[in-house]
């Protein structure tokens, strides 16, 4: 083992494993014990030992199931050395939101001024449907049954559509299958969303934030909106097929994050320091089950993974790809027969902020 910056390494069966300690330091603990009356505890190394052990299991399965998988030599989880003692109740959750959310929307929105720049050179690969690609291949996974948002136009009240680009779709079959060596499945929230979805989630999470921060400014407000729910199709992952909205089910039930699905606020931010040990655990084995699995998670929320779109130029770190070049853009339609790709945005279109 050895510490290098603030992150701990760790070699085992040829991976490197990297312990990554979060932004909090001593004396931010200090003052959410102060400010939130919040009780931490020591990270225990039961804790560190059990997120390995694991992680090592997908690995061999990664490597037993798919013989023809890469899985990276070097994988990084978030562990920090304090953690809460309890979990957070609805009224600490709604204090440190109050005070918290801010900071972390203005560190996500400047890492998407970076992500905005990425170029996309879209190589038209078509579309596969994800439920039917898990159920032929046999892994346990689940879909939600939420109808679309009635914010989100003509597919308002309609039921969701759970596709996403083949290539997406291969890793996200690795990545069900190895979380089925460790006793977990994938629930699937959301994948693609048509023209109309995601502008009208992005009025939905304006909508949301005005209402439960009343006092901000609007520019406050837009910055939060922007850092959970892309304003235009440039950013939009799930609009290009390439983004899915993931949880976790053990014995059918959705495991603890810390939080709902889709809440805002600082919670959600993957290297939040506002977790209990369990918390982080289960975090952890979707970020690791991802990483083996050639996927990006977005750096502002614990439940978005993507692959080859622009925001898979950064990861949940916050560690940016400066030559990357993104292959799936966002898409009009698609042929629901074959999978084909109909129409996509244009530059211009894709630079175009959605009206709100």
């Amino acid at each position: 083992m050895a510490s290098v910056g603030g992150i701990i390494m760790i070699m085992e069966n040829n991976i490197r494993f990297n312990r990554q300690f979060g932004p909090a330091s001593e004396d931010d603990y200090l003052n959410y014990k102060n400010d939130y009356g919040l009780d931490f505890c020591d990270a225990t190394r039961e804790t560190e030992v059990k997120i390995i052990r694991n992680a090592n299991r997908m690995v061999k399965a990664a490597t037993t199931l798919f013989p023809g998988h890469r899985t990276p030599r070097v994988l990084n989880y978030y562990l920090p050395e304090i953690v809460l003692s309890a979990p957070l109740s609805d009224q600490d959750r709604l204090n440190i939101n109050r005070r918290e959310t801010a900071i972390v929307a203005k560190k996500t929105v400047d890492a998407q001024k970076l992500i905005d720049k990425v170029p996309i050179v879209d190589c038209l690969e078509g579309f596969d449907d994800i439920i039917k690609r898990f159920h032929d291949s046999g892994v346990d996974a689940t879909f939600s049954d939420k109808p679309f948002h009635e914010a989100c136009g003509e597919w308002a009240g309609k039921r969701r559509v759970f596709w996403a680009r083949s290539g997406f779709v291969d890793r996200l079959v690795v990545m069900g299958s190895i979380l089925n060596s460790i006793n977990l499945s994938l629930h699937f929230e959301d994948a693609f969303r048509p023209v109309g979805v995601q502008e009208g989630l992005f009025r939905r999470r304006l909508g949301w934030t005005k209402e439960r921060y009343p006092d901000w400014s609007i520019d406050k407000v837009l910055e939060e909106a922007k850092s959970k729910t892309a304003v235009k199709p440039r950013l939009a992952s799930h609009k290009a097929g390439a983004a899915a909205d993931l949880r976790l089910r053990l014995d059918g039930a959705i495991v603890d994050f810390g939080h709902e699905y889709p809440d805002g606020g600082a919670i959600v931010y993957p290297l939040t320091p506002f977790i209990t040990g369990a918390q982080c655990f289960n975090r952890q084995m979707l970020n690791i089950a991802s990483q083996i699995s050639g996927l990006t998670m977005y750096m502002g929320e614990d439940w978005h993974v993507s692959y080859g779109d622009n925001l898979a130029s950064i990861d949940a770190s916050g560690n940016f790809k400066p030559d990357y070049v993104a292959k799936y853009g966002p898409v009009k339609s698609f042929d629901p027969t074959t999978g084909v790709v109909v129409d996509v945005y244009s530059e211009d279109e894709m630079g175009k902020i959605f009206d709100y």
